[in-house]
């Protein structure tokens, strides 16, 4: 744990000094004119894939519906953005009948730096580097049925993490006022809740079930290069007016660990909205 908590701090202290250095190659100077505000709210589908061992050897999938709320802060040379996301519904087993609950949330707060700005085929390319935390829990009720004897069990699985995050991003200037935007997160450091073996017969699992903001402390920590997790989002801006503006995103999220079994989960979100600026 010790050995843990270093190499922890050395990568954040790592990315303060990337940061540093970013922060003195400014493209180009800022003045208030440039800064700008934006509430983003967007509704759509997530294309949800589950495998988790500790639940049940079939993958769980299906289409369940998927929200988003951003609010974001831009200047010529720096990006604060808090994002807020939900999704929610019954993905299916075609193992055997099952009733199945899926819910995912997540809240992070992200900054950006512009390093750099460049031109291809005439159209201006900014790309940006920085950071952030964020926390992220997808829950799976999971009730099977076994139809010779009638008989029904139920089980629960989560994977709740709380994370510093690295970001990646560019910017494409489509238009005057069409946007298009590619980014990609990891995170660098998590603190991974999950289930302990034992189901039912684990008192920390009973205490989990009777109240499930109970596994919202309880994390183990996981590094970038133990278990992949990784997210990627395209979304395209068009500006209708100097307040009012539509978008359409495309995400991509993967996540895996071996604790207490192996699991892995995988989603495609298409979503859709409108942006006011102020």
């Amino acid at each position: 744990m010790i050995a843990d908590f270093r190499i922890a701090v050395t990568t954040i202290s790592l990315l303060s000094v990337t940061f540093g250095v970013c922060r003195g190659q400014d493209p180009e100077p800022t003045s208030p004119g440039d800064s700008e505000s934006r509430l983003s709210a967007s509704l759509g589908l997530n294309d949800f894939h589950l495998k988790d061992e500790y639940l049940a050897p079939e993958i769980i999938r299906g289409n369940i519906f998927a929200s988003r709320l951003s609010l974001d802060f831009s200047s010529a040379v720096d990006v604060h953005a808090i994002d807020a996301t939900f999704s929610h519904g019954s993905p299916a087993s075609h193992y055997q009948e099952r009733q199945i609950t899926q819910n995912i949330g997540s809240l992070s707060y992200s900054y950006l730096h512009a390093l750099d700005t460049w031109e291809i085929a005439g159209l201006p390319l900014k790309f940006l580097l920085g950071g952030g935390v964020s926390s992220f829990v997808a829950n799976t009720d999971y009730n099977a049925y076994d139809t010779p004897t009638s008989s029904k069990s139920y089980d629960q699985a989560w994977y709740w993490s709380h994370a510093l995050d690295l970001h990646a991003e560019a910017d494409v200037r489509l238009a005057e006022r069409s946007t298009m935007t590619v980014r990609l997160t990891t995170p660098l450091v998590r603190l991974v809740s999950r289930p302990e073996n034992g189901h039912y017969l684990s008192s920390a699992n009973q205490k989990v079930y009777e109240n499930f903001f109970r596994a919202f402390s309880r994390g183990k920590p996981e590094f970038a290069w133990e278990n992949l997790v990784l997210m990627g989002e395209v979304r395209y801006s068009h500006r209708w007016s100097d307040r009012f503006g539509i978008h359409g995103s495309y995400i991509f999220g993967y996540a895996a660990t071996d604790r207490p079994l192996e699991m892995a989960m995988y989603s495609n979100q298409v979503l859709v909205g409108a942006d006011w600026y102020f």
